[in-house]
């Protein structure tokens, strides 16, 4: 159960070739702030197509999405994937939908992308964030995450060693 008290269920999942209409309604729903914080890509629908077509061959990015599903309707909590796949020490990008953050669905995320790396004998997981993203430094700091440095665009730089 989230933080809500409400019964959505959240299930993190690697993302499938059915989920181009979830992922894009995710994008949809993305505010300006949450779009300028997640900058990898754009948020169009021939995004979410590539991610959930030719993308889920990529050996270099897994991509997963969270589901949120209440009385039989699904939508898109968040979506996070781990690029540099095919190195010890993978890159973390993660979006939670605006409506969920603050519920426990990015602590979910980031529970089950860490898992998936100590899984795969990752080493280390690393990321960046905005220095001004406060609540993201506390779930990074909350996971076990430590800023190393500074990044190129107003941003820290963190390490969680595995």
């Amino acid at each position: 159960m989230l933080k809500t008290g409400e019964d959505i269920t959240i299930t993190v999942r690697p993302m499938d070739a059915g989920d181009t209409q979830l992922l894009y309604n995710h994008f949809c729903d993305l505010s300006e702030r949450s779009r300028a914080k997640f900058r990898p890509h754009d948020f169009t629908i021939e995004t979410a197509q590539k991610f959930t077509g030719e993308g889920l061959a990529d050996p270099e990015c897994k991509r997963f999405i969270a589901i949120a599903e209440k009385e039989g309707i699904k939508s898109a909590a968040g979506y996070c994937f781990l690029g540099s796949w095919d190195k010890e020490s993978p890159w973390l990008g993660i979006a939670v939908g605006d409506r969920w953050q603050g519920l426990g669905v990015g602590r979910r995320m980031m529970d089950y992308m860490i898992n998936i790396c100590r899984e795969n004998g990752k080493k280390e997981l690393r990321l960046t964030t905005d220095k001004d993203n406060t609540a993201g430094q506390k779930l990074y700091a909350k996971c076990g995450f430590v800023i190393t440095g500074e990044g190129d665009e107003n941003d820290y730089k963190l390490v969680l060693k595995l």
